[in-house]
């Protein structure tokens, strides 16, 4: 068996696979940023080559039917184990305690370990640490290490907008995942540092973009910016947990200019939990209402902001730093 840990920023979760083959999905998560061996594991994984399990007879469904680009799958719960099967080829195994998971994956399939199945694993791994996961995108201030957290449906411009904001002076952090957390210290946060997927038209737009891309176009139109091909244009981020200073929810303007506008915490609430939340046949999976009052926790305790984002990029960075700046002068009026 192989053994990698990897940081949660709040524990550790250490990984057990018979190959590499079979360790690459968290590898490439983490951008093989794997650490030395702690003392003790928040959470579990093992990966083993075998016939897929089924679920047990009884168990409840929550959901059946395809998942984009991966195939359908069945998704079920029996005393509080959770199954994810992609039939005759891997099924994930998340267990009642919610610190240990393992991954059966069939002959020459160890890329289903990915994708839906890798998300969940780590959705319980941040769990089991008192975190929680965020599609969004993190970057921090010119000359600081405080976040803005960027998010919207996937399409909106995450990664375009992101990458406009780093090579205006922000940092990056993540252009897709942020996990959170919420403490008496206030919400912190830290993006897996994964290399960024680009569609065609972010290229299109970004000049200095192009020439750093690597492989194929995908059927998604997309190719794939390693960190290590743009960290001579921006500045890459260590992964740690920083101090969140705003959520932005990203919409395109159809102007040229960008604006950006205060937002209602429950609208905020409502769009992150849209995007967020999973609802199965039978109502909310185990652990969304949790995940649900840790949405309303960072609604309720930080700005928030409607970023509408313009066709010409270098105006976002001055709009967002503007709101955050003003944003910080209204409190610190109010707090004297």
């Amino acid at each position: 068996m192989i053994t990698r840990w990897f940081d949660l920023h709040a524990g550790a979760l250490r990984v057990d696979a018979q190959n590499a083959l079979q360790m690459n999905s968290f590898s490439r998560i983490f951008s093989d940023e794997a650490i030395a061996a702690a003392d003790s594991a928040a959470f579990t994984l093992t990966i083993r080559e075998g016939e897929p399990e089924s679920a047990p007879d009884g168990a409840t469904l929550i959901y059946a039917g395809p998942v984009f680009d991966e195939g359908d799958c069945r998704f079920t719960s029996h005393d509080g184990t959770q199954y994810l099967q992609f039939p005759d080829r891997v099924t994930l195994i998340l267990a009642a305690d919610k610190r240990h998971a393992s991954i059966t994956v069939a002959p020459g399939c160890e890329i289903s370990a990915g994708q839906s199945v890798a998300m969940l694993v780590l959705h319980a791994a941040a769990n089991a640490t008192g975190q929680f996961l965020l599609h969004s995108a993190g970057v921090t201030m010119p000359g600081s290490d405080d976040l803005v957290v960027i998010f919207g449906q996937s399409g909106s411009g995450k990664t375009t907008t992101t990458l406009a904001l780093c090579d205006a002076g922000f940092g990056l952090c993540s252009d897709d995942v942020m996990v959170f957390r919420v403490d008496a210290d206030g919400v912190t946060a830290w993006g897996l540092p994964r290399n960024l997927k680009v569609h065609r038209k972010t290229a299109e737009m970004l000049d200095w973009v192009a020439p750093r891309l690597s492989g194929d176009w995908s059927d998604e139109d997309e190719r794939r910016l390693l960190q290590a091909d743009i960290a001579d244009r921006i500045r890459i981020e260590p992964t740690g947990r920083r101090p969140v200073a705003g959520l932005f929810k990203l919409e395109r303007s159809g102007r040229t200019e960008s604006d950006v506008l205060a937002l209602a915490a429950t609208e905020t609430l409502a769009a992150l939990a849209a995007d967020n939340m999973r609802i199965g046949k039978t109502g909310l999976v185990e652990g969304e209402i949790r995940q649900f009052s840790l949405l309303a926790a960072i609604t309720r305790t930080l700005p928030t902001f409607r970023l509408c984002a313009g066709s010409d990029l270098s105006t976002i960075a001055p709009a967002v730093e503007t709101a955050i700046a003003e944003d910080r002068q209204r409190r610190d009026v109010k707090a004297n």
